[in-house]
């Protein structure tokens, strides 16, 4: 059976939701990359040194066009139901015996006593949550990254990619 004491209750209570942001926000970001890619795959011809966007293909456009935006509102309720339950124990017993020549006799005595408790706890909590439209284009132009050709482009795919290998896992400290 699992047991979960309050304080972890609580803890579970508070976090969760904040962690389930940061999931979706990573989702998003990982999201954003992809359609990078796909840009790239449809937009850009040859590569390296070589690579052009195509003509008549305005990156900015195409990733405001493609690339979803991120608006976030919402509320977060979180409910907790604790049964909590102790039972006590006592149990004792004594026993004896007698014989006298080819007569013999013994007997026992014995109790048991049980006390059980039980109480629920509950806890819940409500998020509200919101955040401005954000692009992918307004990710970019805050990482400095501008939008003006194909070189552009794979510096933008770099910056995403490090910004997904740069957060922390569950558990890291």
């Amino acid at each position: 059976m699992a047991t979960l004491t309050i304080s972890k209750a609580f803890s579970e209570l508070f976090s969760a939701p904040l962690e389930a942001v940061l999931e979706a926000e990573e989702k998003y970001l990982s999201l954003w990359l992809k359609n990078l890619k796909s840009i790239k795959k449809i937009y850009v011809q040859g590569s390296g040194q070589q690579a052009k966007l195509k003509a008549g293909a305005d990156l900015a456009e195409l990733i405001d066009q493609y690339a979803p935006t991120v608006r976030l509102e919402g509320r977060i309720e979180t409910a907790l139901t604790m049964r909590i339950a102790g039972v006590k124990e006592t149990s004792g017993s004594a026993s004896g015996g007698l014989s006298l020549g080819p007569i013999h006799a013994s007997g026992g005595f014995g109790f048991t006593s049980r006390n059980t408790q039980e109480s629920v706890f509950q806890a819940s909590t409500s998020f509200a949550l919101s955040n401005k439209e954000f692009s992918l284009g307004e990710y970019l132009k805050t990482a400095k990254v501008s939008l003006a050709s194909a070189a552009d482009l794979d510096k933008a795919i770099q910056h995403l990619e490090l910004d997904l290998k740069s957060r922390p896992t569950e558990g890291a400290e």
